[in-house]
């Protein structure tokens, strides 16, 4: 199976491809609102790099996070299905995160929305609970909390662990899904 995924969902680019169900590479950049410039450039890159007449679809992320990060990475991913005739898998920025979590307890996944607001969803043994619901990060107190993005905010406290989103992360999901 040959998939591209995009990520648009924090300040972080990504496009990662997988050729024949391995993964190949990573192609990102940390540059702030750079996602209309960087992705389309990526994903040429990447399909000329492999010489890729045929992909079998896209994985894209659908938030919560950068509404105009998403909406770009949205519309190019819907862009590229569409004219290619492909499926376009969307894939949601908490499932992104907690595929990589190990934990049995309960904790939360918050992804950055603006200043110390955060869009959050809680867990219990790895399982959702209840609705994504906007909290500002210094309030919560006593669980622990994988977070994303706000490169300002300073982890003050020993249960705040930040994570990083990547696009690789978001092939495995893919092809579990596929």
């Amino acid at each position: 199976m040959n998939l591209i995924s995009i990520l648009s969902a924090d300040n972080r680019s990504s496009v990662s491809v997988m050729i024949n169900n391995n993964f190949r590479e990573t192609l990102y950049t940390n540059e702030s609102r750079s996602h209309s410039k960087v992705l389309p450039v990526y994903i040429k890159k990447l399909i000329d790099k492999y010489n890729l007449s045929k992909i079998d679809g896209l994985v894209v992320s659908i938030g919560p996070g950068s509404y105009t990060g998403l909406r770009i990475g949205l519309s190019l991913a819907k862009g590229i299905a569409f004219s290619k005739e492909i499926p376009l898998l969307p894939i949601s920025t908490f499932e992104i995160v907690n595929y990589n979590i190990n934990n049995q307890n309960d904790y939360s996944i918050l992804i950055h929305s603006h200043r110390n607001c955060y869009f959050r969803q809680e867990y219990i043994n790895s399982e959702k609970v209840g609705k994504a619901q906007v909290v500002d990060i210094n309030d919560i107190k006593d669980t622990t909390i994988y977070y994303t993005g706000n490169e300002k905010y300073q982890n003050k406290q020993s249960n705040h662990i930040k994570l990083i989103l990547d696009s690789e992360t978001m092939l495995k999901i893919g092809l579990e899904h596929f």
